[in-house]
């Protein structure tokens, strides 16, 4: 568990810890006297690795003096401990070969002792790419490791013109990711969005380049393209790997030359964006079978931002659950439901083929369906849940079942002989109040029946109850 940060780290924008042999140098002197930047310095390896686990912090300075004669193990052990960190290793001497075998092991710099300047280069970079994460990234809720590294390495290119490639499984939000480059990327023009797949050469063109009064049959007054409604601005790409060989030729020319030839127009247009593309294809393999160009995905694959599924970090589905619960409530102009703690351990233990999209898509059935205060776990069926002939939408309560995931028959196994309806009844209501939490109104709720009527088993069955 994190450790309570003191009034002085929650105020700074960027954390550091940095190993203890590191505080004697102009570099750490001129850092702490950064406003940005919280040291924690550690004297023992073990110590400073555990301090940079706990912390997470976004700076991580050590010695290369600490690194003793391992220094790529220690280096690689101390970027599994903090994934999401910019680790520089300080020097007395920087020895290229040295600092390349640096970098491989999983350091981001290699800064000479004396390198003050250098250091303040870097703290000012990690400012600004938390300040864009802060503000145009806060639509990705995540607090996922890899998931915050694919927001950093994007924001660190944001400001660039370069195109970015965003790849993923589908319904991992490349969608929301590319519209943060945008807002990231400090540009006046607008985001354009066009899904290519599906797009014969012919529609790639006229959606793209526009055309000029009669250049074909229809054209009856000339159109602007999406390359234009996106001058000074981003056009994001979605589907690139389904793009049609020839369509692939006319992006590269595009790319290359930031210029193009509206339909019917010989006069070239010199136009001014940034291309953010994605994909839930495996491009390079494409490439490798001839589907793809080679030249164009060297073109497009100059910044890859690859976001992980939703079933590889499992501990944010709480966090998208609780938000998607709330908007979706809001959106309905309803109160938003309990959710009880049986579903979220069940969702955590589901693989989401269709990743934060699917999570969303049942959160919105699930509240939208919720008649009173308590989502139930029946509302929560995955959309890929066989139904029986003639069930219209996602299974009533008889149909829904994690059994195969809890370990537990949905089924109820009577004995023999068979118990009483009383017998039945209080073990009802023990198990509602297991899912709930204790909590006597929303249990009340999930069966159906009135919260005195839950109050009333309880004392008869000599259970205490609460005030």
């Amino acid at each position: 568990m994190q450790r309570p940060r003191s009034e002085c780290e929650r105020k700074s924008l960027i954390s550091c810890v940095a190993s203890g042999e590191c505080s004697q140098t102009p570099v750490m002197r001129a850092l702490e006297r950064c406003e940005h930047v919280v040291v924690h310095p550690e004297s023992s390896y073990d110590r400073f690795l555990e301090e940079v686990s706990v912390r997470q912090p976004h700076l991580v300075l050590v010695l290369r003096r600490a690194l003793d004669r391992f220094p790529e193990e220690r280096l690689q052990r101390l970027h599994r401990a903090a994934p999401t960190a910019r680790i520089a290793v300080v020097c007395s001497e920087i020895d290229v070969d040295e600092a390349v075998s640096y970098v491989h092991a999983g350091a981001s710099d290699v800064v000479g002792e004396n390198d003050a300047d250098r250091l303040a280069l870097i703290v000012d970079e990690l400012v600004r790419v938390e300040s864009d994460i802060s503000s145009a990234f806060s639509a990705i809720l995540t607090n996922d490791p890899r998931m915050r590294s694919a927001m950093m390495l994007a924001a660190s290119v944001s400001r660039g013109s370069q195109p970015v490639l965003i790849t993923g499984e589908t319904g991992t939000g490349k969608d929301l990711m590319a519209h943060a480059v945008h807002l990231a990327s400090g540009r006046t023009g607008a985001f354009v969005v066009e899904n290519v797949a599906g797009l014969d050469d012919a529609l790639f063109s006229d959606s793209l380049f526009g055309h000029k009064r009669g250049a074909f049959t229809g054209a009856t007054e000339e159109r602007k393209g999406l390359v234009a409604a996106a001058h000074r601005g981003t056009l994001f790409l979605d589907e690139i790997g389904d793009l049609s060989p020839r369509s692939q030729v006319k992006l590269l020319r595009l790319i290359e030359h930031g210029r193009y030839y509206p339909v019917g127009s010989d006069t070239p247009v010199q136009v001014d964006v940034r291309f953010v593309l994605a994909t839930n294809r495996d491009l390079y393999a494409m490439v490798e079978d001839g589907r793809f160009r080679q030249d164009l995905y060297y073109r497009l694959a100059v910044h890859m931002v690859d976001l992980p599924a939703l079933r590889e970090r499992p501990a944010d589905i709480p966090l998208l659950l609780n938000a998607f619960v709330e908007q979706t409530a809001a959106e309905l102009g309803k109160p938003a439901p309990m959710v009880p703690d049986q579903i979220i351990e069940e969702l955590t233990r589901e693989e989401f083929p269709g990743n934060v999209r699917e999570l969303r898509a049942r959160v919105i059935n699930a509240v939208t369906l919720c008649p009173g205060s308590v989502l139930s776990p029946v509302w929560f069926a995955s959309p890929t849940t066989a139904l029986e002939p003639g069930e219209r939408g996602w299974p009533p309560v008889a149909a829904h079942t994690w059994s195969q995931k809890s370990g537990t028959d949905a089924r109820v196994l009577f004995s023999d002989p068979l118990p009483t309806l009383s017998e039945v009844g209080s073990l009802l209501v023990d198990e509602a109040l297991r899912r709930c939490g204790g909590n006597q109104s929303a249990a009340a709720e999930l069966l159906g029946i009135t919260p005195s009527a839950v109050n009333k088993r309880l004392r008869r069955n000599s259970i205490p109850v609460s005030a």
